[in-house]
């Protein structure tokens, strides 16, 4: 059988026992399979456990993934370092000692404390360092790696391994959010992921010397270094830059896809991981060198949907009804990384150049992500990154496919000119009747007066109002209008002068309730929220109005204060900060709570029906509670409001201005109690 020589990369002929043959066949797949499982595996798993310490921002995940990516462009340089530069013998005795360092690393956890004080764009790293750094280092070397050593042993040429591995990578995706989140514990997930990187760790450091016996039996003289044979042209620049360029594009629109829906739907796993699963299978599909008719055609199906997806970001119900948003976007991105992939498997090198190729794919992704992650928040005012992209996108292949054929350059230059146009609509639609526009880390907020009425908008989702009339200025509105359960909480049932906390601050429009001796706290993460309600709108303008700047959960934990009524409404667009809904948080709240006091839960959501979680966290601190379920009203400018109130007290929502307005709480049979342990926003999904 064929393997090739640790020096020259250049097959040679070697006689094998069987035992051999059978490791040579099944254990680097199954090195492979085992890696790429894991490396997909941790992380929507460490997203989910950062979430809470960010506010449950949709930023997180785009700021895990640029870091993912990066750390697996080290180790695609590590693996195109040590294949050309070490000896076999030394690349495998190194590897195997990294290995042994990665196993004393578990079991993992997650070092929240770490980088306390910093940017969140820079504590994320940290924090992602510190927990999982080594070993997810040493999973992102095992995919060119375990190609090399393949091609060393068999002579084959080895981009099966690369799809292979993209499988299994699509198996952990589709596993975390359908079995392994509504089954496991946060602690039982890293506690099995660490047994699984043992196993891996065994059976990588197994292949590792396995592959430098087998090839010192074929070619004992080797030299100590290897050199590339001569067989195999070197790519030149041009086609380098051309492979990062076509691997950049895919990858800036995943997470600007990702993005958009987690903006506009909810920042929940599943919907980081659809998107990642079509950006996953369109590699499986193209690096499938039996598939180019396939990867072909949607050359011909992506001009269409790059034009409906550009028409969505501006028009039409496409913006913002999920049963439709999401499979067209999760749809499209599969049909532009299916051309741009497809472009890339077309190119792909000579196996003697196969760790350069894929350092440079993983140059590509960072790139992209970088561009989303770090340079779109700095000089883009709004959320433009999808628009603009698909304009990109449809401008770069119109180049590449010029003069193949007339009609296929007219195709794209149409194209290119639509989506060009409705970037440029998107953008003038953010900027009409924009009077302010903010943007950091936790997204794009911009103030827009319409209508005799200024709101503060993040996404597509209202986060306060207020009637730019004088004689209106101070009356609330859309989820704190007059009938809602903040106004029964803070005027109908009130008992004198109040303390008032409130999670939250959006325009600071819960403010227009405070009454003289009264005090309000707001406690509010986005420090350019605060900004705003306090440049842009009146509410906080009175007596008795405080803000405090940080995690609402976090701050109130160190707040001495006692209050009479305690709001939740934390809600960034509609992702949801499941850390505010866990029985730890609960206890917090209760311990700020006067004996009588009213707590409110805002669960006003598009997608997701949270009245189970919040009636099962109710039950198990033995509350009394109820649902106040409001219905829009135009002339108060009130929208559809679901709230639940909770009390110590079962007299207090006895009072008859609940019992007009409130239903009993509804807890299914298998609902379970959140924890930080454990929570399920995917079981939460509402029916369509």
């Amino acid at each position: 059988m064929a393997s090739f020589d640790t020096a020259r990369l250049e097959p040679v002929t070697v006689a094998r026992p069987a035992p051999a043959e059978l490791v040579t066949r099944w254990l680097p797949g199954l090195t492979a399979f085992a890696s790429a499982f894991l490396l997909f595996a941790i992380q929507p798993m460490m997203g989910r456990l950062l979430l809470p310490y960010f506010g449950g921002s949709a930023s997180v995940w785009s700021a895990c993934m640029l870091f993912f990516q990066v750390l697996l462009l080290f180790g695609y340089a590590y693996s195109d370092f040590t294949s050309r530069r070490l000896s076999s013998r030394v690349q495998s005795w190194v590897h195997v000692a990294l290995l042994v360092a990665g196993i004393a690393c578990l079991p993992l956890q997650l070092h929240s404390s770490v980088g306390a004080g910093q940017p969140p764009a820079l504590r994320i790293p940290l924090i992602l360092i510190a927990s999982v750094g080594l070993p997810y280092f040493l999973l992102a070397t095992t995919g060119p790696l375990v190609q090399v050593w393949y091609v060393r042993m068999t002579g084959a040429a080895p981009y099966r391994i690369y799809a292979l591995s993209n499988l299994a990578s699509l198996i952990a995706l589709v596993s975390y959010p359908t079995v392994v989140e509504p089954a496991l514990s946060s602690r039982l997930q890293l506690s099995y992921w660490s047994v699984g990187f043992t196993a891996f760790a065994v059976l990588c450091g197994s292949l590792a010397l396995f592959a430098n016996r087998l090839a010192h039996e074929a070619n004992p003289t080797a030299p100590p270094r290897p050199q590339l044979s001569g067989l195999a042209a070197k790519p030149g620049l041009g086609r380098k830059l051309l492979w990062v360029a076509l691997a950049a594009i895919p990858s800036a629109l995943l997470l600007a896809t990702t993005n958009h829906l987690c903006q506009n739907v909810a920042a929940i796993p599943f919907l980081w991981i659809a998107p990642l699963i079509a950006y996953l299978l369109s590699l499986i599909l193209c690096f499938d060198t039996d598939r180019p008719r396939l990867r072909r055609a949607f050359r011909w199906l992506l001009p269409p949907v790059l034009a409906l997806m550009a028409y969505a970001t501006v028009y039409g119900v496409f913006r913002t009804d999920p049963r439709l948003l999401v499979p067209l976007f999760t749809a499209g991105l599969f049909c532009a990384s299916m051309v741009f992939h497809g472009e890339l498997a077309e190119r792909k090198p000579d196996p003697a150049h196969v760790t350069s190729f894929y350092l440079l794919i993983a140059l590509g992704g960072v790139v992209g992500s970088a561009l989303i992650v770090w340079v779109a928040p700095v000089t883009l005012s709004g959320v433009f990154e999808l628009p603009i992209l698909l304009a990109a996108s449809s401008t770069f292949l119109m180049l590449l496919y010029y003069r193949q054929r007339w009609y296929t350059d007219v195709l794209w230059a149409a194209v290119a000119v639509g989506t060009c146009a409705c970037a440029g609509a998107e953008i003038r639609t953010f900027s009409l009747n924009t009077v302010a526009t903010v943007r950091n880390f936790y997204g794009a907020l911009r103030v827009v007066d319409d209508g005799g009425i200024r709101t503060m908008v993040h996404g597509t989702v209202s986060h306060g109002a207020q009637f730019l009339d004088a004689a209106r200025a101070n009356q609330p509105t859309l989820y704190y209008a007059p009938g809602t359960a903040p106004q029964l909480a803070l005027e109908t049932l009130r008992r004198g002068p109040q303390m008032a906390g409130v999670i939250g601050l959006g325009a600071g429009t819960v403010a227009a309730y405070a009454r003289p001796g009264d005090h309000y706290v707001f406690y509010e993460l986005n420090p350019q929220v605060i900004q705003l309600a306090r440049s842009d709108f009146s509410f906080l303008n009175r007596e008795g109005i405080e803000t405090v700047e940080g995690d609402g959960r976090l701050s109130l934990a160190g707040d001495p204060r006692m209050f009479d009524v305690l709001l939740v409404d934390a809600f960034s667009g509609d992702a949801i900060p499941t850390h505010l809904l866990t029985q730890e948080a609960m206890q917090i709240y209760l311990r700020h709570l006067q004996p009588e006091g009213l707590l409110g839960l805002h669960i006003s959501n598009s997608v997701l029906d949270l009245s189970g979680v919040a009636g099962k966290l109710a039950e198990a601190n033995h509350l009394t509670s109820v649902l106040v379920h409001t219905p829009p009203d135009e002339t108060l400018h009130r929208y559809e409001a679901i709230w639940v109130l909770m009390s110590r007290s079962p007299e207090r929502l006895q009072d008859p201005a609940v019992r007009a307005v409130a239903t009993a709480m509804v807890i299914p049979p298998h609902q379970p109690l959140w924890t930080d342990d454990y929570s399920n926003l995917f079981q939460c999904l509402k029916p369509r």
